[in-house]
């Protein structure tokens, strides 16, 4: 992996040559350091399954852990999910972007697996609980990932 540095000390000192050479970078599989208002992060092309891989390992994370990733606009979004159908943003934290996503699949009396094994799966039945739905709850050891065996005896018993 080649390495480069743009030089940058501050918002008036970037330029247009330093934001192209960054654009580069990133076109050509590499990882930026990049300032914010409290502290640095690093970016790469969301599309480059390779470089996301290096961000993964320069900061020592857990290959299968999500990491957030910052988009441009809603078509880009539509991009990374996959879909040609309409895309919305939910301004909120995690919770509220749960919610907005079972209230738009849920009617009351829909029956619903929830794979349980942290906190936010916790939330996700109490969610689906107070939507009316019927919940099937999967219950695993908290951080741990479930088995997929347990959820495919579930989708088999329950098909509806």
């Amino acid at each position: 992996m080649s390495k480069r540095k743009i030089e940058t000390s501050g918002e008036e000192n970037r330029t247009a040559r330093d934001i192209s050479e960054a654009i580069e970078a990133l076109q050509h599989g590499e990882v930026i350091v990049f300032p914010t208002e409290t502290f640095y992060g690093l970016g790469t092309d969301v599309f480059d399954a390779a470089a996301v891989e290096r961000v993964v390992s320069l900061k020592g994370r857990n290959p299968d852990n999500p990491i957030p990733i910052i988009l441009a606009d809603r078509e880009m979004l539509k991009e990374v999910v996959k879909t040609d159908q309409r895309a919305f943003v939910v301004a909120g934290a995690g919770s509220a972007g749960m919610e907005a996503r079972l209230v738009s699949l849920l009617e009351r009396g829909d029956k619903v697996i929830v794979c349980a094994y942290g906190h936010f799966c916790d939330r996700q039945v109490l969610m689906c609980e107070r939507l009316g739905a019927e919940v099937i709850v999967l219950q695993s050891e908290w951080g741990k990932l479930m088995d997929p065996g347990v959820l495919e005896a579930a989708l088999a018993e329950h098909p509806d």
